[in-house]
């Protein structure tokens, strides 16, 4: 599905200060530190966008290798990653290639801009160790599929069981929870009914609220949200304890 490039430049700038984002990511984080050798882990992030979780990664010490498709937003993480430039490359999962094995995969809302999503991810499980983690997040439920989704070229949005199902033939879904509970309101009225970009920019009590909504969900697992997280584990070996 072909996608606005202004608009996904747009967005890629707003992740910077997007707390939604930076909810993800500290899941992520969370995620990757129950693991026993969590300081050891290397991490393949497929669709790094302009490289912000790259950076943090980086900085807690985690070895990591990107790839994005889109030209700009590669050329942001390259710029913003200079110290790791030779591990992050302008390339989709169907053109990587690489001898190396992952003991994680990250694919933060990438798996609704593939057309093929059950063939990317049998690709993405020839990169992960048998014993590895794969962690994805993806916009949730259909009936939220408006503006947003398509200046973005999203093919789909999920549910739990529409992403198990993706994920079924080489994955075991361990945990999927919902995120971004008053996401919905605001997918609704402006992506689905009025068919306008989110605003960029917030502030006052409405930001409030929301921001504070997102540090709730840190602690609590909803029914329902615009967003999926998930973690999966390969199903052809025994998975690691976490």
């Amino acid at each position: 599905m072909e996608l606005n490039q202004h608009y996904t430049d747009l967005d890629h700038q707003f992740r910077e200060e997007d707390s939604y984002a930076l909810l993800k990511y500290h899941l992520t984080f969370k995620t990757l530190q129950k693991h026993q050798n969590a300081g050891s882990l290397s991490i393949l992030e497929v669709g790094c966008g302009s490289g912000l979780f790259t950076e943090l990664a980086l900085r807690k010490g985690f070895s990591v290798f990107s790839i994005e498709p889109d030209p700009a937003a590669f050329k942001v993480a390259l710029f913003r990653n200079l110290d790791n430039a030779k591990r992050i490359q302008n390339v989709d999962i169907f053109q990587f290639s690489i001898r190396e094995k992952f003991d994680v995969v990250i694919l933060h809302d990438v798996l609704e801009h593939i057309e093929n999503d059950a063939k990317a991810i049998e690709r993405i499980s020839t990169f992960l160790n048998k014993d590895g983690i794969l962690i994805v997040s993806v916009p949730a439920h259909s009936f939220l599929f408006g503006n947003h989704d398509v200046q973005l070229g999203h093919y789909r949005r999920y549910n739990r069981k529409t992403l198990r199902v993706t994920l079924q033939s080489y994955f075991e879904l361990r945990e999927a929870r919902y995120l971004g509970v008053l996401g919905i309101p605001a997918a609704l009225y402006y992506s689905r009914f009025r068919r306008i970009p989110y605003p960029q920019k917030g502030k006052g009590l409405a930001l409030y609220i929301f921001k504070v909504s997102l540090k709730l969900e840190s602690f609590i697992n909803l029914r329902f949200g615009s967003s999926l997280y998930a973690v999966g584990y390969p199903k052809v070996t025994k998975s690691i304890n976490v």
